[in-house]
Parts: structure tokens; C-alpha cells; sequence
């Protein structure tokens, strides 16, 4: 319903499964470590650390 008001950050994967499972790994960040990753001062949360299978 509401687009983005801006872009914070953007973040180079392998290929298309990797993005989603990075994109779901931010998605489960707790608001203030996703500010953080916003704020640059932590680097994207791996999909592994938390618990899923690369594939």
C-alpha cells in the first residue's frame, strides 16, 4: 500500500534463492539491529546463523 520512501541500503547476493533468504534473515532483526544495519554500523545478518541451509 505504501511504497519505500527511500533506499538505506543494498546489499549484492549470489543469486535469487540467496537474496530471499538474506531478506528473510533481515526480516526476523529485531527493530534496533535493523536500524543498525540501516546506520551501517553492522554488517547484513548471514542466512546460515539462523539456521537455514544454503543451498
Amino acid at each position: 500500500a505504501h511504497p519505500p520512501a527511500r533506499l538505506l541500503a543494498r546489499f549484492a547476493h549470489a543469486d535469487r534463492s540467496a537474496a530471499s533468504k538474506a531478506e528473510y534473515a533481515i526480516k526476523q532483526l529485531s527493530p534496533a539491529a535493523k536500524r543498525a544495519l540501516c546506520a551501517g554500523s553492522t554488517s547484513p545478518p548471514a542466512p546460515h546463523a539462523q539456521g537455514y541451509d544454503a543451498d
